[in-house]
């Protein structure tokens, strides 16, 4: 508001003022509105429609106030993920001069869209456009497995190393299950624990139970919340520990602390045996160690003989696996027994089902 004040002063008489008001036009307003903000949600989102929300204001003081908003113009460029360059700006005639403040647009899968715009007000004073685009990308393909391996078939320490990729290059996280089968009993439900769960790590270990087959499987995420489908399950059989077994003649139980569970049995001559009932599967694999002066056994399951193992070697390995071959499923006895008047070491056996 402006005012002029216009006084008349007769001598000997009382002052006289007088008070014009004029009201600011549009023809005052010479300020460009002003962004105060645009968003167009998550960067990375699952789904083609992406909705841009703006606001602007229009800038005054109490002498010059603001001719006020009339209306906005809206552009967008695009490109493919993995592109290098944007597309040419591109302004849809509807979103031209439109009263609204917010446009919805529709992308093609694996698009990043960018929005800029801009605003006009009564006095005709123009924004310019953004100075930071507002983007969103649909990321509309979940993560892809792209590999993994285990400890082990048959395992002391058990782990599993998983991969999945996704395509928009950025960082996935895991959800592991498992089930396990347990020897006599029905193969169990899957089991999801919740430190296994949106996992930002490939490395997943467990405590091993002798005798007890842990399959795994795992899916992916992405930061658009698209989840792959579960992997195929991988097993991890932890075997029995030598303590499981009977023996027959001559033989040692002995604590060593780099040995399979901190013990071993050592077969100490020809015929010495370790044994165990009752046994159901497809292959046997043994848990020895190896080293100079180690001797051979041989392998048997339901009285077959599946194969004759050797543990001599240069250097001494602990916790060694070797694997007979497979065969039919068999339920038995399974019995390791010395071939040799060197001594047998031995760990432990797993006996694989699955």
């Amino acid at each position: 508001m402006k005012a002029r004040i216009a006084a008349a002063v007769a001598a000997g008489a009382c002052a006289v003022l007088t008070m014009t008001a004029t009201t600011a036009s549009a023809a005052d307003d010479v300020t460009a509105p002003v962004q105060v903000s645009a968003d167009a949600g998550a960067f990375f989102r699952n789904a083609a429609g992406v909705t841009l929300k703006y606001e602007f204001k229009d800038p005054g003081t109490e002498e010059e106030p603001g001719s006020g908003l009339t209306d906005y113009d809206v552009r967008y460029q695009e490109k493919k993920l993995g592109e290098q360059e944007y597309g040419e700006w591109v302004q849809p005639a509807e979103w031209q001069k439109t009263t609204a403040t917010t446009v919805t647009h529709t992308a093609e899968r694996g698009t990043e869209t960018c929005f800029q715009v801009r605003a006009r007000d009564v006095a005709g004073n123009e924004s310019a456009w953004s100075e930071y685009s507002a983007c969103s990308v649909w990321d509309g393909t979940p993560p892809v497995y792209t590999g993994g391996y285990t400890s082990g078939r048959v395992s002391t320490d058990a782990f599993w190393r998983v991969w999945f990729h996704d395509d928009s290059a950025t960082d996935t996280t895991v959800d592991v299950a498992y089930r396990d089968l347990v020897p006599g009993k029905p193969r169990g439900p899957w089991v999801y624990p919740d430190n296994w769960h949106d996992q930002r790590r490939s490395d997943f270990f467990w405590d091993s139970v002798p005798g007890v087959d842990r399959c795994v499987s795992a899916r992916g995420r992405d930061w658009a919340g698209n989840v792959s489908s579960w992997t195929p399950e991988t097993c991890v059989l932890a075997p029995w520990d030598d303590r499981s077994f009977t023996t027959t003649g001559t033989v040692s139980r002995v604590l060593e602390p780099s040995s399979y569970r901190g013990t071993a049995t050592t077969l100490k001559s020809n015929g010495a045996a370790l044994v165990k009932t009752g046994e159901i599967g497809k292959q046997i694999a043994l848990v020895a160690t190896h080293g100079p002066g180690q001797g051979t056994v041989d392998v048997y399951h339901a009285g077959v003989k599946l194969g004759r193992v050797s543990l001599a070697a240069s250097a001494t390995e602990y916790k060694k696996v070797t694997y007979l071959p497979v065969g039919v499923q068999r339920t038995g006895e399974v019995r390791i027994v010395s071939v040799s008047t060197d001594p047998a070491v031995i760990d432990g056996v797993g006996v694989i089902k699955l």
